[in-house]
């Protein structure tokens, strides 16, 4: 998932527990599962010169069931100026289910995220995690996938300032300003989306949601975001998303 690390600690985390209660015979036996695995890795990222950022994130969530929930929230963005470059992305998707008449539950969710280029320092993070629970006669499910990438990068202010010490220029008439940097986009995430009603304890219909939120700030910028979503009456619910930032 991250950057290439030339000095990487990472920590690893994994939880599996299965349960039941009842016999084999008995007319509605419970079972539960979960597993959680967690991995985090920092370091500096390598690559080859200055060649820019490329960020990516993507996922995808799948419910199978009567009552049906995938969602995707995604948030990717990217900065350069003459002291530095910096990238985020962050993928989270969550899918549930629930079916009673002795059918089976299903959800399922992958997430991926990676960023491409010179890092001083450098963050990632792979976080799932899924549960079913199963009796004679109802069955739910869910699943949820996390993962983040950030990178900084540190650019040589000394190496390109003017050693006839220009800088007083800025002072003249007619010189732009420093002092006020740009407005930047509201996140979608600050934005109340309202009440999905896909808690596990609340899950009623088959609901599809994708908030995205991604932008990039520099010379040379690209900002691609795609997203698929279905939602089948009493059957099913799945999200695709996709996006794509470049910095040259």
């Amino acid at each position: 998932m991250p950057v290439t690390s030339k000095v990487t600690r990472t920590a690893s985390y994994s939880v599996t527990t299965t349960s039941s209660s009842g016999s084999p015979t008995a007319t509605a036996p419970t079972s539960d599962s979960y597993q959680m695995d967690l991995t985090v890795r920092a370091g500096a990222s390598s690559s080859d010169g200055d060649s820019g950022i490329v960020a990516q994130a993507s996922g995808d969530a799948t419910a199978i069931g009567k009552d049906t929930s995938a969602t995707a929230d995604v948030t990717a963005w990217a900065s350069s100026n003459d002291i530095s470059s910096e990238a985020y992305v962050s993928t989270h998707m969550t899918s549930a289910s629930g079916t009673t008449g002795g059918g089976t539950a299903y959800a399922s969710t992958t997430a991926y995220s990676d960023i491409d280029g010179d890092a001083d320092y450098g963050f990632s993070l792979d976080f799932n995690e899924s549960g079913s629970t199963a009796t004679g006669t109802t069955s739910s499910a869910y699943s949820a996938s996390l993962a983040q990438d950030y990178a900084l990068d540190l650019k040589d202010v000394e190496a390109d300032r003017d050693p006839a010490g220009t800088d007083e220029d800025t002072d003249q008439p007619g010189a732009p300003s420093t002092e006020a940097g740009p407005i930047l986009p509201q996140p979608a995430s600050d934005m109340d989306g309202g009440d999905c009603g896909c808690g596990e304890d609340d899950l009623d219909g088959n609901i599809a949601l994708a908030d995205i939120d991604t932008w990039a700030l520099g010379d040379n910028s690209l900002v691609e975001a795609d997203a698929s979503l279905i939602a089948i009456e009493d059957q099913f619910s799945g999200v695709t998303v996709a996006t794509f930032i470049g910095l040259a």
